[in-house]
């Protein structure tokens, strides 16, 4: 799957654009927050902040 990110305007329609490609990503690939949080070396709470867009 492949995003262009840059078509859209604006930077928040990039980062909504993004967050959907790693979400749908995530569930094709069937893992869960933690367990990404926890390959990338990150935690549950700040991956979730990312993904949240907070």
């Amino acid at each position: 799957m492949e995003v262009n990110y840059y078509s859209k305007k604006g930077g928040e329609d990039m980062i909504q654009a993004w967050t959907a490609d790693v979400v749908a990503r995530m569930h094709m690939a069937k893992i869960q927050k933690k367990q990404l949080a926890r390959e990338a070396g990150y935690t549950p709470e700040y991956l979730g902040m990312i993904l949240g867009g907070k």
